[in-house]
């Protein structure tokens, strides 16, 4: 009896011993599940997140794209305005090909060169005025010297109509704090105004006269009272050039 008894005992423990671990591998099956969905939730959440980060990344790609190509059409729109002046000069359409970002404001390459009868010292301009002139020629590109480039050398003559009289100066450099172009020399006889209009001399037979330059922003005389200088406000981004006319003999 006493046999049956410990016997019935350890079969009872062995079930005791069954239930407990059949409890704790539920409980461990049921923490494994919640948080394999939890794990699931977070990645459904992160990828509806990543979806629409990149759906709106998309929709500003796009609008970008369409602000840019509505931009292109009308710069070509106004450069098509443009293609019946100067017709008694050689006008060249060309392309902006290449700008170096360390000489940004200084330089530019267009797609076209001497083989389409581009010179060196030919004018370029766009709808805005002028921009440069060509610096060197090659086959098949040019390389524009922007009015913004700092270079004293750029020669290029440009007059101030005061009083139905013409006086004349030089493109001397760039301001490059104030976005101004200087203009040397001018006599101080112009009496210029802020204001005043700026265009290329009528002096040069190598490039057409009256191209736009710029207003008088700001006027300096010398020491003398003898001559100014002139800074003006170009019409021109510098910063946003795609097409340009190059015009000359």
């Amino acid at each position: 009896m006493t046999k049956n008894k410990k016997y019935k005992n350890k079969n009872e423990d062995e079930k005791q011993i069954k239930k407990i671990i059949i409890i704790i591998i539920v409980i461990i099956s049921i923490f494994i599940f919640s948080f394999a969905i939890r794990l699931i939730y977070i990645g459904i959440n992160k990828s509806i997140e990543y979806a629409s980060k990149d759906n709106k990344d998309s929709k500003l790609l796009n609008s970008t794209k369409i602000k840019d190509l509505e931009e292109d059409i009308d710069e070509l729109k106004k450069m098509l305005e443009l293609k019946d002046s100067y017709s008694d000069y050689n006008r060249v359409y060309s392309t902006v090909i290449s700008r170096n970002r360390e000489f940004f404001l200084n330089n530019l390459v267009i797609d076209k060169g001497s083989k389409d009868g581009i010179k060196k010292g030919n004018l370029v301009i766009n709808y805005n005025g002028l921009i440069g002139k060509i610096e060197k020629v090659n086959k098949n590109t040019s390389i524009v010297k922007l009015i913004s480039n700092n270079d004293k050398k750029i020669n290029i003559l440009v007059s101030l109509n005061s009083n139905n009289k013409d006086y004349y100066g030089v493109l001397c450099g760039y301001d490059e704090k104030e976005k101004l172009i200087k203009v040397c020399d001018i006599e101080k006889a112009s009496s210029p105004n802020v204001g005043d209009e700026i265009k290329t001399s009528n002096l040069s037979n190598s490039f057409p006269s009256g191209i736009f330059v710029g207003k008088v922003e700001k006027v300096q005389t010398d020491r003398f009272g003898l001559s100014c200088t002139l800074y003006l406000k170009s019409n021109v981004n510098f910063n946003n050039i795609h097409y340009v006319y190059v015009v000359g003999r």
